[in-house]
């Protein structure tokens, strides 16, 4: 007898006929809005709250040693188990829907072409009835995920893999000083999922477009690739929905005579030089604040700083702020060539009265409580599916290479090794069962593996072609134009 089986395919979110957009966005509503024991007595064993998979997410990517879903090679396969496990959560409530992804480079070439951030920011996909507006400052207040809680009281929320086994370093609970599930070093206190449109004063211009996921196709080796997919082809959308709030580095800078364009270009991802130097120890962040504490008294400070504020200029550089900026000295100087390290140094460390930096939740560890979160990974491993169909010049995986261990060290870090057994349910690439390695993500993502679940409608980037590039964004002679038709 022949068997039967079936794929589910993942499209873009617009091209979604309105019935199946209406039913996705309604079976990822169940998802937040209901609790552990009503959904797995309603859905079945397999059902997870929401909180369930921020809680994996944000103690993982929270950890005070290094970051275990990011600044490494385990990214891809990470976020690609995770969005797996959140399709077949869906799939509980209604197992003819799959995760679309958002190709976010249709709203960022739009951006590109015009200057216009709106054209990004006003996307149907902002619409409140699918991730709600992305136009305001605060809490999300429209739409269908209006009010979405941001878990609180969760210092005892811990989170183990399932054979038992912590494979960070230790029992610990990644939550922020007011108790919410968000990351240490950011002291949000709003009960709801925030969204902030500007980044420390700095209204981002900057949002992934056809040229930089045509860079990152181009990079021909898995190394080259894992290294550079995760920031300027992805990351700057976490930063556009997220933003930092809390900490005008604009009106500063201005008064210093610094030229706000290069400003820019590097001050949205000042938010990464926080979060290292709080693994590095130099920013220490308070481990309990009362409800009632302003944020401008609960922020994460620089013990030291009055000491590094009286080192010479060139051991300040040579000691610190070469590796808080990434060795860009340039950064350091105004437009007149005066050296202004000190005062990034205490902008970094919230030295400004009333400055406390706070991040939207796009923008930190807990950031899949942000539904847009979702649409959004799915298109980085589309670009690496595509490009692993289109073949890498060489697959080898760098162990012991993750970049963010204390800070600012390149070491081991659990979780972006080959051979790192991950914290993932056992069941989601059924009938594979886990614990899965990334090894074994990696193969099973592997588009010519025939018992893949999921496959992707197409690899044409249609917009990419009007503005100028390649439809298939790097040469290819692989014509693959709509993927079901192969099945």
């Amino acid at each position: 007898e022949g068997s039967v089986s079936s794929k589910y395919v993942r499209r873009e979110l617009r091209s979604l006929t309105t019935d199946d957009k209406v039913k996705f966005f309604n079976t990822m509503e169940i998802m937040y809005k209901t609790d552990r024991e009503t959904g797995q007595a309603t859905y079945g064993e397999y059902f997870e709250p929401i909180d369930k998979l921020v809680a994996y997410h944000n103690q993982l990517a929270g950890s005070k040693l290094c970051d275990h879903m990011h600044d490494g090679y385990g990214f891809l396969t990470q976020h690609a188990a995770l969005s797996k496990w959140f399709e077949v959560v869906l799939q509980t409530v209604d197992p003819s829907v799959s995760l679309p992804y958002w190709d976010y480079t249709i709203e960022g070439q739009a951006v590109n072409n015009t200057g216009d951030i709106m054209k990004w920011r006003q996307s149907d996909v902002f619409d409140p009835e699918q991730f709600g507006p992305c136009t305001k400052s605060g809490p999300v207040t429209e739409g269908r995920f209006a009010y979405t809680p941001t878990r609180q009281n969760s210092h005892d929320y811990i989170i183990s893999p399932t054979d038992g086994g912590n494979r960070t370093e230790g029992n610990y609970a990644a939550v922020n000083a007011y108790g919410f599930m968000r990351a240490p070093w950011n002291q949000n206190n709003i009960p709801y999922l925030t969204r902030i449109n500007n980044t420390y004063g700095f209204e981002l211009t900057e949002v992934p477009n056809c040229h930089d996921h045509k860079d990152a196709l181009e990079q021909d080796t898995f190394t080259e690739f894992g290294a550079f997919i995760a920031y300027t082809p992805h990351g700057t959308t976490h930063i556009a929905i997220g933003g930092v709030g809390g900490a005008n580095y604009k009106n500063i800078l201005k008064a210093v005579d610094y030229d706000l364009e290069m400003a820019e270009h590097w001050v949205p991802i000042a938010f990464a030089f926080q979060k290292n130097m709080y693994r590095a120890g130099y920013l220490e962040c308070p481990e309990t604040c009362s409800a009632d504490t302003p944020q401008s008294e609960c922020k994460c400070t620089c013990p030291d700083l009055a000491t590094w504020l009286e080192m010479p200029t060139e051991v300040l550089w040579d000691e610190y702020m070469n590796v808080i900026v990434a060795k860009e000295k340039k950064y350091t100087f105004n437009k007149n060539g005066t050296n202004v390290q000190q005062t990034l140094l205490k902008m970094f460390c919230n030295d400004y009265d009333g400055m406390a930096s706070v991040m939207g939740d796009s923008l930190e560890s807990a950031s899949p409580n942000d539904p847009s979160f979702w649409p959004t990974h799915p298109t980085v491993e589309r670009l690496m599916v595509w490009k692993r169909i289109n073949g890498f010049t060489n697959e080898t995986w760098v162990d012991d290479a993750a970049w963010s261990v204390n800070g600012f060290d390149i070491s081991t870090c659990y979780g972006h090794n080959k051979e790192d057994v991950l914290p993932w349910p056992k069941h989601i690439y059924s009938p594979v069962m886990g614990p899965y390695t990334n090894e074994d993500v990696w193969d099973l993502t592997d588009p010519s593996y025939e018992n893949s679940t999921v496959i992707y409608d197409h690899f044409r980037w249609d917009h990419c072609e009007d503005a100028g590039f390649l439809k298939t964004l790097i040469p290819s002679d692989v014509v693959v134009e709509n993927t079901e038709a192969l099945l």
